[in-house]
């Protein structure tokens, strides 16, 4: 029998994972990610191993994320790589930090972002029907820490899937990162190290270089393997539990115009674990994918009080009415209106729901008139010039309500009465000579103020339609 040397049965077990998982096929175009790291560099190493048996096309892509002093040596090596090899290489350039402040992302998630929104764009140029990364074994169990300690739940412990979307595969998630490097160094390749790998900013990198350490010191030495052992038995598992789920989800799922709709009162009944999967089966009909769910998010949903709304970390707003819960259609916008009033007789309002109702009184009514009231406000006649005019809310709008040291934002008096803000800007604002006497759910303006030797007063009413 023909001894094999380890690097043969590196090759072997390469060739082995592409053929099981089903990740490459005899003839594919398949660009490679290249960052110039030992990883990516072993990743495309064992890809030429096979190039001429497997009949593929090579394509070498490199993305500057602009975040490094070394960037431009990245570049350059990746270029001068791809031109020793005679590959083909297509460069870009992204704005990471640009993209992180605009979206409201961390450094690393941006950076997978750009990374991979990269990546499909190289994909569709070349004609290329897989992407290849070079994440390892190592960074399988990476993953999973991060996850754990992050709170994540079954899904989230899965890891890094070999493969995603029908383009990006892992070939390289059986192989620990030390063996790719002992790998390319028999094969005298050199690699770039990134600096960024040493952060202690990143929790990748205190895991990478902390915990991991300590685990297999003190702990178990195969500890990176098992986790990613873990990982995939916990794929495995999940696909099943997601099936359950998806059959479960049309017993509670209907839909109506704004989409689907969950049947609360039908989800109390599947038990605890299998309604979270149920939830997660809800929010992705919703919005199309999982990104930026949280386990909070899953329990907050199946706890959502009648009548009360959720937001969640994405932004979808959810709310409950009886036991429908969906998607919180957004408000029409409000209607323009300005009007001129006499203040007599009923001034209906676009858009408010409610009409305003005015009415002149020859005497002071029984007991204080200086009371914060939404339905009412009693003015000095005397003090109002007419016709007032009623209109909708301006930028600047300010006054000095009943009572109060001097005047403030209208904004600032909605805010804080906890008006919401689909109705802030339906309200009236009702004015004299462009001075504010009044809007609905504030005090009276204290200008307008009723005082005891008033002779006429203008009582406005808001009056349900």
């Amino acid at each position: 029998m023909t001894k094999t040397n380890p690097l043969q049965r590196l090759v072997g077990r390469f060739e082995r994972a592409l053929k099981t998982g089903r990740l490459v096929r005899p003839g594919d175009r398949i660009v490679v990610a290249f960052s110039g790291g030992s990883d990516s560099s072993a990743l495309l190493a064992l890809l030429l191993e096979i190039r001429e048996k497997w009949s593929l096309d090579l394509v070498l892509a490199h993305l500057d994320h602009r975040l490094r002093k070394g960037a431009a040596a990245d570049v350059r090596f990746a270029r001068e790589t791809a031109r020793r090899l005679g590959l083909r290489a297509c460069l870009g350039r992204a704005d990471v930090k640009g993209l992180a402040r605009e979206r409201r992302l961390n450094i690393e998630e941006a950076g997978r972002l750009v990374r991979y929104e990269f990546l499909a764009k190289t994909a569709r140029e070349v004609e290329a029907s897989r992407v290849a990364t070079g994440h390892t074994l190592t960074d399988q169990a990476e993953t999973v820490l991060m996850r754990l300690l992050r709170g994540s739940g079954r899904s989230g412990l899965t890891g890094i899937h070999p493969e995603k979307d029908g383009l990006i595969i892992r070939p390289l998630l059986d192989f620990e990162r030390r063996e790719l490097r002992a790998f390319l160094k028999k094969r005298g390749w050199t690699w770039r190290e990134d600096e960024s790998n040493r952060d202690p900013s990143f929790l990748r990198s205190r895991i990478r270089r902390e915990l991991i350490p300590l685990l297999e010191k003190k702990f178990e030495p195969a500890a990176v393997r098992h986790l990613a052992q873990a990982a995939a038995i916990l794929r495995d598992e999940n696909a099943v539990l997601a099936d359950l789920a998806g059959r479960r989800a049309r017993a509670v799922l209907s839909r109506d115009e704004s989409g689907p709709v969950l049947d609360r009162t039908r989800l109390r009944r599947i038990p605890a674990g299998l309604r979270r999967l149920v939830v997660r089966v809800f929010i992705r009909e919703l919005k199309g994918d999982l990104r930026d769910v949280s386990f909070k998010d899953v329990e907050a949903v199946a706890a959502l009080g009648p009548n009360k709304e959720i937001v969640l970390n994405s932004g979808l707003i959810l709310r409950r009415e009886g036991d429908r819960i969906s998607r919180k259609r957004p408000p029409r916008p409000a209607p323009r209106f300005d009007f001129l009033w006499d203040g007599r007789g009923i001034l209906p309002i676009p858009g408010a729901g409610f009409s305003l109702r005015g009415r002149f009184l020859s005497g002071r009514p029984a007991g204080s008139l200086d009371f914060d009231d939404e339905r009412r406000a009693y003015c000095d006649a005397s003090r109002l010039s007419f016709p007032l005019r009623v209109r909708k809310r301006a930028a600047g709008d300010r006054y000095r309500p009943l009572g109060a040291p001097g005047a403030k934002k209208t904004k600032e008096i909605l805010r804080a009465k906890k008006v919401p803000l689909a109705m802030r800007d339906r309200l009236p604002v009702v004015c004299s000579e462009g001075r504010i006497v009044w809007i609905p759910g504030l005090p009276a303006a204290e200008e307008f103020r009723v005082k005891p030797g008033t002779k006429k007063i203008l009582l406005i009413e808001k009056s349900a339609r």
